[in-house]
């Protein structure tokens, strides 16, 4: 469908700030444009995009919520290839793409996902919501659009939707047969294969299927190996099929396949490799944030992920409206090893003094007990406690089943209903296990036979049992010919169970203290999430909206024996950490400006958070561990514009600043006044897209990116260097392509400034390096 739009732009004066819009190069206006009697003004004809962020097609610029659409034509553009290269054309939601290829941290306006927990935003595929977080990083390929979500969403998406929303829509199957070819080289020895075929099979059904192939042997490396510890091998496959079984009924079957292996978790310790001294000495003065040092490791770590997801959704149309139904199961089966201490080649020891002797670093290579100096006197001063090499490995394994009915009331009532009920089944087993490191590889698997040189030294075990429940509804009424108001809410109820399978005498913390705690827990959380909505349409080219919004992610489970450090009593942290809950006003706009060829969107908001969750390391008890952030305020601003400055010349870009700063923190009073981790105060993007003809059938498409993320802050604070702040970051990408109707032929760059960053930092030092430069060309066919 072809909107065009003409006239004078909206009256009213400085306009806040943002919400969305990417959109191809706009064509000229065609013959017949015009008003009868009137001579059209200059316009922006484009295609009009439509989203589903409220469950139900609308108009992009008539959607009241800050929302991110990347098209299928950016997506092509724009060489969109991973969830970080969208979420880069995305203001005030950066990614951490870092430990394996499970494990990204998304953060939106200040809210952010802990490792082993659940994201801060819901994602669908299909509309069908992915249950665990491990499933989102992938190849994307056959992709129709992706919709960005930014604010709470959870009133109709559910209790991880605490800070937006992320919705990625598969190309569905037409009545006409068609397919795509997509092949790629690059650096790195990397290459990439597509193929999608679609087309009716029958007068009622229509089937379209995909398999992709990815690799790349890296481009980060090893230092003490000389080998790349970032490549992977990845293969997809992928099945939908659209069936009419009657005139009132479709049947909507989606299978999805997918298996990666390649390099994990793959950290640097700049304290330990830059500055040639153990952590526990005082810090020295080293900027572990932004001194880069390679990885160095005597053996390279991996992962070997796959997933499988089914879903099946009925649409039945009845006199009220809409009913569907969705029932939906996966599997993710996820390994991933790594180096363990020393974290080195090896041929270095880590002597600990205990601050009686000081820390030193000795050529060994081997396994060390209790050294005693000449005094023989463990507690003396020349007591140094070496300890030995070892690796690690998780074993994790989730199985889901999610059952979802609703019933989506007709666009042209005045009144405008969403009601329906959703219920989630979710079994998750995970071992993690600690094995010596003398054999020079990663046992994957628990041994404890000692004639065996990798054998296990200990392990954790848990296994959780997950029902969650929702009842929801929408409603949207016309209180006037131009005023829309929607109520929402959501009542969300997750119980958790989790259940130590240890036998006794291996149920042990992580210094080989046995736990006295129960092997088995529980815990319930639930909320109700309102929200309300009001929409003014002002004239055919400006939209304003104010949001009232709460949001809420479920709590969980810290590993037994985390608690309290066992050498000093200090407590750690809480057995069960708890809900996270936000309340959020949020006030937007969107405007097509003709006679400027302007499309600017925009959004203020406020937040207070209470029990936001946080992520830490935590050497005491040798554990990962989450707690509560008693509460945050978070403040923010953003703005996306998309300009055609010429005919086949489109400039696009967007700006946002957020402040989440800690205005409580019992377990550490220190951080009051620091930001969130994973915070990015100030993020911003501006690019172009150029397109000229060549010859009659040749078009010349260029297009260029740039994305500064500003300071980022990675921990809130109180450890042995502070608060590790990255710097601002510019990275630059860009795409030249040569295209007829049917073939393209492109050239593409990413972080062509060749930037040395890391992607992620984990206090006080587990840094992961970012990638850099790539580059290469690809070819795609469209039949």
């Amino acid at each position: 469908m072809i909107r065009v739009c003409g006239g004078n732009g909206p009256g009213f004066g400085p306009l806040v700030l943002s919400s969305v819009l990417l959109l191809p190069a706009a064509a000229p206006a065609q013959e017949g444009d015009e008003t009868e009697g009137e001579a059209a003004p200059p316009a922006i004809v484009s295609e009009t995009i439509v989203v589903t962020p409220r469950a139900r097609e609308e108009n992009l610029q008539e959607a009241p919520v800050a929302v991110t659409a990347i098209t299928s034509e950016v997506i092509e553009t724009a060489a969109v290839r991973r969830a970080t290269d969208f979420i880069a054309l995305t203001p005030n939601v950066t990614i951490a793409d870092a430990q394996d290829s499970g494990n990204v941290a998304i953060n939106v306006r200040g809210v952010g996902q802990i490792r082993n927990g659940e994201t801060p935003v819901a994602i669908s595929v299909d509309g069908v919501l992915l249950a665990s977080p491990l499933q989102f990083n992938q190849e994307l390929f056959d992709i129709e659009q992706i919709e960005v979500l930014r604010g709470p969403q959870g009133a109709l998406y559910g209790r991880n939707a605490i800070a937006g929303a992320i919705n990625i829509t598969t190309r569905r199957p037409q009545s006409e047969r068609s397919g795509a070819l997509r092949l790629g080289v690059g650096n790195g020895s990397s290459a990439n294969a597509s193929l999608s075929l679609g087309g009716p099979v029958a007068e009622t059904l229509s089937l379209r299927g995909g398999v992709a192939y990815a690799r790349s042997d890296g481009l980060i490396e090893n230092a003490a190996t000389g080998t790349a510890v970032d490549d992977f091998e990845d293969r997809t496959v992928r099945l939908r099929a659209d069936w009419d079984v009657g005139e009132r009924a479709n049947l909507d079957f989606r299978a999805f396949a997918n298996g990666r292996e390649g390099g994990a978790a793959y950290f640097a310790r700049p304290l330990l490799q830059a500055a040639g001294t153990p952590f526990l000495d005082p810090p020295v003065d080293l900027d572990v944030a932004n001194v880069v040092v390679p990885p160095q490791s005597n053996v390279t770590g991996f992962d070997d992920r796959d997933l499988l997801d089914f879903s099946l959704k009925l649409d039945l149309e009845t006199p009220a409206g809409q009913l569907r139904l969705t029932g939906a199961y996966s599997e993710v089966d996820h390994v991933v090893a790594f180096d363990g201490f020393d974290y080195s080649d090896n041929t270095q020891c880590y002597l600990y003094g205990f601050g009686l002797a000081s820390d030193a670093l000795v050529p060994c290579a081997g396994p060390r007990l209790l050294a005693l100096g000449p005094s023989g006197d463990p507690d003396g001063e020349d007591a140094l406690f070496p300890v030995g090499f070892n690796t690690t490995f998780q074993d994790n394994g989730i199985r889901s089943w999610s059952q979802e009915i609703r019933l989506t009331s007709a666009d042209d009532r005045r009144v405008r209903y969403i009601v329906g009920a959703y219920s989630l089944q979710r079994d998750r087993a995970l071992v993690t296990g600690t094995s010596e490191d003398l054999g020079g590889k990663i046992l994957t698997t628990l041994d404890f036979d000692p004639a065996t040189p990798e054998s296990t030294r200990a392990y954790f075990a848990e296994e959780n049992d997950d029902i969650a429940y929702a009842l929801f509804g929408q409603a949207s009424f016309d209180v006037a010919e131009d005023v829309e108001l929607t109520l929402s809410g959501r009542y969300d109820e997750d119980r958790r169970e989790q259940t130590d399978p240890r036998p006794n005498g291996k149920r042990v913390d992580g210094f080989g203290i046995p736990i006295a705690a129960p092997a088995t827990r529980e815990a319930t959380f639930s909320k109700f999430q309102p929200k309300a909505t009001l929409r003014w349409t002002t004239s055919d080219y400006s939209t304003l909206y104010l949001t009232y919004a709460e949001g809420f992610r479920s709590g969980g489970f810290n590993a037994p024996g985390t608690e309290i450090a066992p050498f000093t009593g200090e407590s750690i942290a809480d057995s069960v950490y708890d809900q996270e809950e936000t309340r959020n006003l949020e006030a937007g706009f969107k405007t097509v400006w003709p006679a400027s060829n302007l499309i600017l969107n925009g959004a203020v908001f406020v937040a207070e958070a209470d029990n936001l969750q946080t992520f830490n390391f935590n050497g005491a008890v040798n554990a990962q561990i989450v707690r509560n952030i008693d509460a945050v305020d978070i403040s923010g601003a953003e703005v996306e514009f998309t300009w055609l400055a010429a005919t086949g010349f489109s400039v696009h870009g967007g700006v946002g600043y957020n402040d989440a700063e800690i205005v409580e923190f019992a377990a550490n009073p220190a951080a009051v006044g620091n930001q969130v981790p994973y915070t990015s105060k100030l993020t911003s993007s501006l690019g172009w897209q150029l397109e000229r003809s060549l010859t009659q059938s040749v078009d010349l498409v260029t297009r260029v990116d740039w994305e500064r993320r500003g300071k980022t802050w990675f921990h809130e604070g109180g450890t042995i260097v502070g608060v590790p702040v990255r710097n601002p970051l510019d990275l630059v990408s860009a795409r030249v392509a040569f295209r007829t109707n049917a073939y393209t032929f492109a050239f593409w760059g990413k972080n062509l400034l060749d930037e040395e960053y890391y992607e992620e930092v984990v206090a006080p030092d587990y840094n992961y390096q970012g990638r850099p430069r790539s580059y290469g060309v690809g070819f795609s066919y469209n039949f």
